[in-house]
């Protein structure tokens, strides 16, 4: 019996495999490739997503660093108030003064030379910080643009950043915070960052006095990951003693595509990737802030 199933078994080892096996077998290895081609994308998508998530969370923390090195220690009389805003009942925002209106707020211009804290305003507004490097201050503006100039600083400059057309008014909603680009003139006009179809972004931009020169924070490669970036600084109507600023990163890509490129791919995500953050800092409008010469105490 033991001779037999030897011979049986070396029989069936010699016959080698059929074609059809062979197919088959060929068959599941082609199946095996192409699960683990699938796998391998899906690895690779997922890397690449979270160096995007990473990205923009390092360019919202770059924003609030910013924002809070500007916020301690301010006074009322650092502020041009005719474009600082504040919080009302509501939530609807409106300007501390409207001694400006029409063509002369669209033009007013923040004097971008005095010397901080040694002279009178104007100085900041809801959209403009500053912040002491030397013997010299950095001038940072959040401004709406159209994205077709979102990387486009040639044409800019301090005093064409001013006079823009549209602000970005960061708005809370029962779903966070929305931003709207608006004329100062109405700061509660519907028209919306956070969409695929949107014609604006928010750039932050710096304005060094030492060259005149206009720099973006972001930067071609940066809207890989982000497709925009700013602030808004106001006071609450029910508190003046408290200094408010909402800060965002935004992405989505075929948004970031159109800026690069001009046109955004055909099937490009249309996922909406939102950070937003609001900080508070107690604001002194004490009188004896201000010496005779109208210039800031102990700052």
């Amino acid at each position: 019996m033991v001779s037999f199933k030897l011979r049986n078994k070396n029989r069936l080892n010699s016959r080698g495999f059929s074609l059809l096996e062979v197919l088959v077998a060929l068959g599941l290895l082609s199946g095996v490739g192409l699960i683990a081609a699938k796998i391998l994308d899906m690895i690779q998508l997922n890397s690449k997503a979270s160096a995007r998530k990473e990205a923009q969370f390092q360019m919202q923390v770059k924003g609030v660093k910013l924002l809070k090195l500007q916020l301690k220690g301010l006074k009322k009389n650092q502020f041009d108030l005719n474009l600082f805003y504040k919080l009302g009942n509501g939530n609807t925002l409106s300007r501390n003064s409207t001694q400006l209106n029409g063509q002369a707020l669209l033009s007013h211009i923040t004097n971008p030379i005095a010397p901080l804290p040694t002279s009178v305003g104007p100085y900041l507004t809801s959209f403009l910080v500053r912040r002491k490097l030397g013997d010299r201050y950095l001038t940072y503006i959040s401004t709406c643009l159209p994205l077709s100039n979102m990387l486009n600083t040639n044409s800019l400059n301090y005093n064409t950043l001013q006079k823009n057309n549209l602000w970005p008014f960061i708005r809370s909603t029962t779903n966070g915070y929305s931003v709207h680009c608006c004329l100062r003139s109405n700061p509660m006009c519907t028209n919306p960052v956070f969409n695929k179809n949107s014609n604006y972004g928010v750039q932050i931009f710096r304005f060094d006095p030492k060259d005149n020169s206009i720099r973006s924070i972001l930067t071609k490669r940066d809207f890989e990951s982000v497709s925009s970036i700013g602030y808004f600084i106001f006071s609450n109507q029910s508190n003046e003693n408290i200094l408010s600023a909402r800060v965002f990163t935004f992405y989505n890509e075929c948004i970031s595509q159109r800026i690069v490129t001009g046109t955004a791919k055909q099937g490009c995500q249309d996922f909406l990737s939102v950070r937003s953050v609001q900080l508070t800092e107690d604001f002194d409008y004490a009188v004896e802030g201000v010496n005779s010469m109208g210039g800031s105490i102990g700052l």
